[in-house]
């Protein structure tokens, strides 16, 4: 049996991520294609544009077969926690053959030697990177920084011994590049998290075969109506526009005009009260995840200038750290999620339990296969009791997050939604 993951965010979905659908379904026939998606917030370190069962729907809909939810401790990580949680839960579940990727690059022998080199972490790479934070880089960026410089001063020869593949074939994959396309192709978001994946899939020594596709017709941060159909960046912009006749699929269209101002959108904005609430409680937030000494400080010197989550978000605003992971970081206290509970969970193994958002009825069969691999399949309340302590804890982490994003939603539209323990899983 051939089954193919992707994982994604679908935020929200757009007729990108059908074309990739549609591409591996005849690119690399799968007799299923299962989707790990980030629930309720999203990597950037925001609450999800719509709730996870509308975009869960949408995808069941479009072509995937089931859908499973990437824990919001994962999905508002950095690229490299998010690739590996996601990589790992993948694996765990025993049936994934495949997992395909959109990338800018779309060279998956490329991207592989850059995965290899981040995983292995040679001497003479770890030495660039710390001449890379020495000159006030940010961490993403200087591992990117050394990551070049390390393949444009090592030979060919020592890259193959490293990485285990052929010299012609990396000296074949590099020679297509100048210095500063490398640069630009480490630059690019998706290419980053297919960097992360393979990366992911060989630390956790994984069967699973990585494939890429060409990322088509618009920029990861695209910003305008035309590029609605292809952009989620656009797509939100678009919606909150009232621009609903640009898009090319009908469906989508349909879905998204008639939910409008009823369960969405859902901006950081909606969170600033609650935020706020959090912030004053405290007076050190370095116990956060992903907040330093030097940002917790930081965020305690502007406190009483605090007038909004995304405002306060561009006061916080350094050359050291980058935007979205002082997003995530204000998520983190906002969602009481802590540096210790994280390094727990991923040492503990990322996570032994899945959570089924939805699946169709031909992908119903993916199920029990599952059930062989992974400890729990939760279903709220019922399976509750399963779960191993420390999973325990993360599971209601994920719990009170959706609860609060919930109760924003009602707020805000004033119609009443299911909760956890209420709402079913979808069946399409």
């Amino acid at each position: 049996m051939k089954v193919t993951g992707i994982v994604c965010e679908y935020n929200p979905f757009h007729s990108g991520h059908k074309y990739m659908i549609d591409q591996i379904k005849t690119q690399y026939p799968s007799d299923y294609i299962i989707a790990i998606m980030s629930g309720n917030y999203v990597q950037r370190g925001v609450p999800a544009f719509m709730d996870k069962y509308t975009r869960a729907n949408i995808a069941l809909n479009m072509g995937v077969d089931l859908v499973i939810e990437l824990p919001v401790v994962y999905a508002t990580s950095s690229s490299e926690v998010f690739a590996s949680a996601a990589v790992n839960i993948l694996n765990k579940t025993g049936i994934v053959t495949d997992i395909v990727f959109g990338s800018e690059c779309n060279d998956i022998d490329l991207l592989t030697v850059f995965a290899y080199i981040l995983a292995m972490e040679p001497d003479n790479f770890k030495l660039m990177l710390k001449d890379s934070l020495k000159a006030g880089m940010s961490y993403g960026s200087a591992k990117y920084c050394a990551l070049i410089r390390y393949i444009s001063e090592t030979d060919t020869s020592i890259l193959a011994a490293l990485t285990g593949l052929l010299p012609e074939s990396i000296e074949s994959t590099l020679s297509k590049y100048t210095i500063g396309q490398l640069e630009d192709i480490v630059a690019s978001p998706n290419n980053n998290l297919g960097i992360e994946y393979v990366k992911a899939l060989y630390q956790c020594n994984s069967k699973i075969t990585p494939y890429t596709l060409k990322r088509i017709n618009s920029d990861y941060h695209d910003n305008d109506n035309i590029h609605a159909s292809y952009s989620a960046t656009a797509l939100r912009k678009a919606i909150n526009d009232g621009y609903f006749d640009g898009m090319d699929n009908e469906y989508l269209r349909k879905v998204y005009e008639e939910d409008f101002n009823k369960t969405y959108p859902i901006s950081v904005d909606d969170f600033s009260t609650v935020l706020g609430s959090r912030l004053v409680e405290n007076n050190n937030f370095s116990k956060y995840y992903g907040i330093t000494e030097s940002f917790s400080n930081k965020i305690v010197n502007n406190l009483y200038s605090y007038d909004g989550f995304s405002r306060f978000t561009d006061m916080l605003k350094t050359k050291e750290i980058a935007h979205s992971a002082i997003y995530r970081g204000l998520l983190h206290i906002l969602l009481d999620i802590k540096n210790d509970d994280v390094t727990e969970y991923i040492n503990g193994g990322y996570c032994d339990y899945v959570r089924i958002l939805g699946f169709t009825k031909r992908g119903s069969s993916l199920i029990s296969n599952i059930q062989k691999n992974m400890t729990t399949i939760v279903n709220p309340k019922k399976d509750e009791d399963s779960l191993s302590p420390l999973y325990r804890k993360m599971y209601f982490s994920g719990m009170y997050a959706d609860n609060l994003y919930r109760m924003i939603q009602m707020n805000k539209f004033g119609n009443e939604i299911p909760n956890e323990y209420t709402r079913k899983c979808l069946i399409v």
